[in-house]
């Protein structure tokens, strides 16, 4: 078993639950001598994300600022249409459209491994089939539903996967995708 993880304290308890496993910063000192499965489960959902936001001048990538003491979701002031698929230009304002460059890079690096030494990955996650507009940011904290943008550090943020984005990336890279 080879785990890949970077913080020291979940090391620590996943090594007293899989005795013998392996630890690995990321994909790129997993083996290389034969096929892998990789089972990321929620593991996408846990990656940061950049939305946009469709304003009445375009659309802008959505930035966390300072009102009043209180961080805030608020419109950039750099235009962002070019980083919006065209076909998803002409949503109305208040659109907020997702995307996760990390998930996107690192979707790269495992469907380069998986198509040079062949195995399979298995991503479980909370998602949609296909990139689409919505805003899916959520904080956790004590089992509950809070506001993303209070107690910053102490709660624990998600937001759904676009597979149809990752499975682009593995069909971009030679891969068969369900």
């Amino acid at each position: 078993v080879h785990l890949v993880e970077t913080s020291p304290v979940r090391r620590d308890q996943q090594a007293a639950r899989v005795p013998g496993a392996t630890f690995h910063d990321d994909v790129s000192s997993l083996p290389t001598d034969r096929p892998l499965i990789i089972v990321a489960n929620e593991f996408f959902d846990a990656l940061p994300i950049r939305q946009m936001l469709r304003t009445r001048e375009g659309w802008r990538e959505r930035v966390v600022a300072l009102d009043q003491g209180r961080f805030v979701a608020a419109a950039g002031p750099v235009p962002m249409d070019g980083a919006v698929p065209p076909l998803l230009r002409t949503q109305p304002p208040g659109t907020i459209l997702e995307s996760c460059p990390a998930g996107a890079a690192i979707m790269g690096d495992v469907a380069a491994t998986l198509a040079r030494q062949g195995g399979a990955i298995l991503a479980i996650d909370y998602g949609y089939p296909a990139t689409a507009p919505g805003d899916t940011l959520q904080a956790i904290k004590g089992h509950r539903h809070v506001d993303p943008f209070a107690d910053a550090g102490e709660v624990d943020l998600t937001a759904h996967v676009d597979f149809g984005a990752l499975g682009a990336v593995g069909r971009n890279a030679g891969l068969r995708v369900s």
